[in-house]
């Protein structure tokens, strides 16, 4: 489904990545492997068409990844930063919002699911009236993927998932999301959590 074939990147004159060549197929989970500074934030960036490959290319279901084509491809696409600072007061108004843009609302969730799948993940209910600063940045990031995962979308690209909340919980949920004809890219700054990626590569390259 997605391809790096060859990618090299570059930013500021700085080498990100060279001849970088992996892929992950809808079912499986990769695990893209780097300390802080190796490029792995540039890579999803590229990956989604918004940052240019020096050289190389990166396609999706055989079609290129081009400035043309990116905006398409990001409608495929669920991206969880590493860093979610959102222009929300309350959970329910992230999830909202989310199912409120155009390439969503054909998707049929239904707040019922999402209810579903809190309580297979012991999230209550009631998280949905509760600010930002109550929930807490790694349980806000599954309650997030548990709402992009509702919304179709069939490649998930998740950059450093942070510690909290049980960690393990969020990668095994995200493995699930794999099993359920996804696929799912995983940006982490170390590799302990092999076990959660069916295919991992390690970028090594400091800024």
């Amino acid at each position: 489904m997605l391809e790096l074939k060859d990618v090299c990147l570059n930013l500021g004159g700085r080498k990100l990545a060279d001849k970088l060549s992996t892929g992950v197929n809808a079912g499986e989970t990769l695990g893209i492997i780097g300390p802080a500074g190796s490029g792995k934030t540039a890579l999803l960036r590229a990956i989604m068409g918004l940052q240019p490959v020096e050289s190389g290319y990166i396609s999706v279901d055989g079609e290129l990844v081009t400035a043309g084509s990116a905006g398409y491809f990001r409608q495929m696409m669920a991206y969880v930063p590493q860093n979610l600072v959102l222009p929300y007061d309350k959970v329910a108004e992230m999830v909202n919002d989310l199912i409120g843009l155009k390439t969503n609302r054909t998707s049929g969730y239904t707040q019922a699911l999402l209810l579903r799948e809190w309580e297979h993940l012991g999230i209550d209910k009631a998280v949905l009236e509760d600010s930002f600063t109550e929930v807490g940045e790694a349980q806000l990031r599954l309650i997030l993927l548990t709402v992009l995962q509702l919304l179709g979308k069939q490649i998930f690209l998740v950059d450093t998932p942070a510690a909290g909340y049980d960690l393990e919980i969020t990668l095994d949920y995200l493995r699930g999301i794999a099993r359920r004809g996804c696929a799912v890219v995983i940006m982490a700054r170390y590799d302990r959590y092999a076990e959660f990626f069916d295919n991992r590569i390690n970028l090594s390259t400091e800024e």
